[in-house]
Formats: structure tokens, sequence, C-alpha cells
């Protein structure tokens, strides 16, 4: 993902509203979910990010905020499928951005595929209410929830991410109005993240401008 210094180079001004809150990035080591906990950390708030399965990622984004803010982030091991590992997951935090995904990109069938379907709809879905619900127990503010603009486009062969991402959608407004908290669910355009970099033909969108 873009570095720290890159980011700073863009021509907005990225403000200070951040400064101080605590964020904890789900899926906070790669792609999109590593560029916002930068531009998150670089705006003054105090990160934690997750990852699955690189550590390798999410030390190299740490240290990249390190180097450029005068914040402390870190990083922790998080499998939003295991169930058992949730139970133990601390979110004394003020926001909640949820970028886990499994991989996308990776349908060949014209059919609709069930067990595809079942793993988008634990993350998107099952996962997420888990770590939502704990985060509100723990006087939680705002949560972000990225959805995809595939919902309002005629796209062919994501009838399963779709579906997932659909239902994620409504459950966070379950969620939100059975807790009262706020969530910010964002249908993001097609994004050059390290899933579609090598998806040929398709054009994608920087994640900074994102």
């Amino acid at each position: 993902p873009k570095t720290c210094d890159e980011i700073k180079k863009i021509s907005f001004d990225l403000g200070s509203e951040l400064k101080e809150k605590k964020i904890l990035v789900i899926g906070g080591s790669r792609g999109i979910g590593a560029v916002f906990a930068k531009l998150a950390s670089l705006m003054g708030a105090q990160v934690a990010i997750t990852y699955s399965s690189s550590e390798t990622d999410a030390r190299d984004v740490c240290k990249d905020i390190e180097k450029h803010t005068n914040s402390n982030p870190h990083f922790q091991q998080l499998d939003v499928t295991n169930f058992e590992q949730l139970k133990d997951i601390k979110l004394n935090y003020d926001i909640l951005c949820y970028f886990a995904s499994p991989k996308i990109f990776n349908q060949s069938s014209n059919h609709f595929d069930d067990a595809l379907f079942s793993n988008f709809y634990e993350v998107y879905c099952e996962s997420f209410k888990i770590i939502f619900e704990k985060f509100v127990q723990s006087k939680g503010q705002i949560a972000y929830y990225p959805s995809t603009i595939y919902l309002e486009q005629d796209v062919k062969g994501f009838a399963e991410y779709n579906l997932a991402k659909e239902m994620g959608e409504k459950l966070c407004s379950s969620l939100s109005k059975k807790h009262n908290c706020k969530i910010i669910v964002d249908r993001l355009e097609r994004t050059e993240t390290d899933q579609t970099i090598n998806v040929l033909r398709t054009p994608s969108l920087n994640p900074v401008d994102v």
C-alpha cells in the first residue's frame, strides 16, 4: 500500500478531526485497511490494526506510521472466522473500521456457489455482528462498514459476494437501531489493492482517493 510519505504529498488537507481518537482497523495490514490506518494516523488518531496471516505486513504498516507520526500504533493477529478468538478480543476504541475480507476475485463458476456465499456471509455478517456488539458494550461510538458499488451495477460473477454484502448492509441498519450506535455504510468503488492488482482489463481507483 501507499506509504505515509506518499500520502502526505496528496493535494488535499488531511485535517486533524481524528486527533486523539482511538481507532481499531480490522484488516488493517493490507489494501484499503492499511491505507486508512495510515491516513487516520496522519490525522491524529491512535490506531491499532489486526492482521489475519501476515505479521510482516502489519509490522511494516506500524513502522511506517511510527516514522511519520507521534503515535504508537500496535497490531495483533485476528482471524475473524475464529469465533473462539473473537471472545477474547479487547475493543476499547472510539471507532471501529471493518476491512476484513476473504478472497473476492476467485469465482469461476456460473452457478451460485453456496460454500463461497457461506464464507462471505461468515466474514461480512456473522463475524462483524460479534465484533460490533462487543465494541458497543465497550462504549464504542462509530463503526465503519465498507460495502460495494457492485450492488448498484450489473457486474457478472459476483452473486455470492454481492448477496453477502447486501445482507451485511441490512445487518448494519438493524444493529444501528438496536444499539443506537452510528454505523457508516459506504459503497466503495473498485479499488486498487493486492486483490485487484492482477485482475486484467478492469480499472481500479487509487485507495488514497477512495
